[in-house]
């Protein structure tokens, strides 16, 4: 039986595939490619090394297993440092998924070499959601095939959650729609809602078809056994798919335009309608994804970056290691004298300060304050040229 270690596991090999649906105009030579690719291939054989152990905190723990898991712990922060001089992660729309990949994998080496084992085999699981931030920036085509054997889950919303790992959107798409239908007799509310989330992220991001929302979940609401809060969701959905659908609003525009006439609908919407703001970002972060990485003027990237980092904070799909930040810090680096990245520092600020708040007020750590102070020095010093 596959273990869903052996899921997450993959997931960090996956990382270099990010750039496959990209049209071959906007990537660099083979041999750039073949690069990351072999870069990559060493960083999944270190994981399928670690699996046995990660699998069992006994295992991870045993004084026996410490020198080939810190061989290969130490290996992949080592591997992830040596992809930095790779084109295709320096592109905007990856450099903060792949500076993540590797504070994350630093961090873990450290935490296993100081005696946090248990903090540390936590942290190598984790992997898997810092991964998905690169491949939901596939479109609906996409896809991976790879060498693992997949006729053997634990359920349908396993396979489903692999497909969709391995960004195989139709085939993740289909099954997530069996999972939801197969409500409660064999799906249980927590993979219900994830379910339900995942198909509203492919259609409204990856395959960017408003139709086929408003059909699907149509269908699914005459479930009446759907739990009150989920089906409320569902119709809201409905209902900005319809919008969606019949153009009412930003309609025939250029990629750009459209990005910032979505972000100002989605920004105008009141505390109540979130989950129809839900499918407002999720079409937005499609249409940015795609552009992102083009040759585009310093300040349009920055704007892309800006409302991005506002998609990841709202949608918050990255709990455990949100980029909102490093698309801000990109658009402030990016070029320092614009207006978009006076905005960046901004939005970067107040979330530091939000973050470092609570009922004994605020208390921001000296380095994060140096941090911020670096970046406000970047504008500053800008302004004097």
């Amino acid at each position: 039986m596959r273990s869903k270690f052996s899921l997450v596991f993959l997931a960090s090999f996956l990382l270099v595939s990010c750039s496959s649906g990209k049209k071959a105009s906007q990537e660099k030579p083979a041999e750039n490619q073949s690069s990351v690719t072999g870069v990559m291939r060493e960083f999944y054989t270190d994981l399928k090394k670690l699996e046995p152990y990660l699998s069992s905190q006994k295992r991870f723990d045993a004084k026996a297993n410490q020198v080939p898991i810190q061989t290969a712990l130490r290996h992949m922060a080592d591997v992830s440092k040596s992809s930095l001089d790779q084109h295709m992660l320096k592109l905007p729309g990856f450099r903060a998924s792949r500076e993540v990949l590797q504070e994350h994998l630093v961090g873990t080496a450290q935490a296993f070499e100081g005696g946090n084992k248990e903090y540390a085999r936590w942290m190598a699981k984790s992997t898997y959601g810092i991964c998905m931030t690169c491949h939901v920036q596939m479109n609906w085509q996409s896809s991976l095939s790879t060498q693992e054997k997949s006729e053997s889950f634990d359920s349908k919303f396993e396979k489903a959650e692999w497909l969709y790992l391995t960004r195989e959107f139709k085939g993740a798409y289909n099954l997530f729609a069996e999972v939801i239908v197969s409500y409660p007799k064999n799906t249980n509310h927590e993979q219900l809602e994830s379910a339900l989330n995942r198909n509203l992220a492919i259609v409204a991001r990856n395959r960017q078809d408003p139709e086929q929302g408003v059909e699907d979940f149509t269908k699914i609401l005459k479930n009446r056994k759907l739990p009150p809060p989920l089906r409320k969701s569902i119709e809201a959905w409905i209902g900005e798919f319809q919008a969606w659908k019949n153009q009412e609003y930003c309609k025939n525009q250029s990629d750009f335009i459209e990005a910032k006439c979505l972000y100002d609908r989605a920004q105008a919407f009141a505390t109540e309608d979130l989950d129809r703001q839900a499918v407002v970002y999720l079409r937005l972060s499609g249409i940015i994804y795609k552009r992102l990485n083009e040759d585009l003027p310093s300040e349009q990237t920055q704007s892309l970056l800006l409302w991005l980092a506002t998609c990841d904070r709202h949608l918050k799909e990255n709990l455990l290691y949100p980029l909102s930040e490093m698309y801000l810090k990109e658009c402030i680096v990016k070029d320092p004298k614009t207006s978009v990245a006076k905005a960046c520092y901004k939005e970067l600020e107040d979330a530091i300060v939000v973050s470092f708040s609570g009922s004994l007020g605020t208390n921001i750590p000296p380095d994060v304050k140096a941090q911020l102070k670096r970046y406000k020095s970047l504008i500053e010093t800008s302004k004097k040229k």
